[in-house]
């Protein structure tokens, strides 16, 4: 009887250590998700100010972005930071 009382407890100490480990791994997956969304969101950050940054030198290059920009942005929100006209098959998704 004493063995089966010590294997149960086993069990149960091992169980309360695997949910103990379940628990950090997913805290872990979600402070590297929130790692990832973060450099994301750098990355677009400086890319969008290059972008800018170049489209006010160079007037071709302003015009192939706003080009791509109308082509891409389909949420009549979206289209109005850019100063886009409304579009005629007005969509309320953006395409990503």
């Amino acid at each position: 009887m004493e063995n089966v009382e010590a294997a149960n407890e086993r069990i149960t100490k091992l169980k309360q250590r695997r949910d103990q480990l379940t628990a950090r791994l997913q805290r872990l997956q979600q402070a590297e998700k929130a790692r990832q969304r973060k450099l994301r969101t750098r990355r677009l950050i400086h890319m969008g100010t290059m972008m800018e940054t170049r489209a006010k030198d160079d007037p071709d290059y302003r015009e192939r972005v706003r080009a791509a920009l109308n082509e891409f942005l389909t949420r009549e929100r979206d289209r109005k930071l850019f100063e886009l006209p409304q579009r005629e098959d007005s969509e309320s998704t953006i395409r990503r």
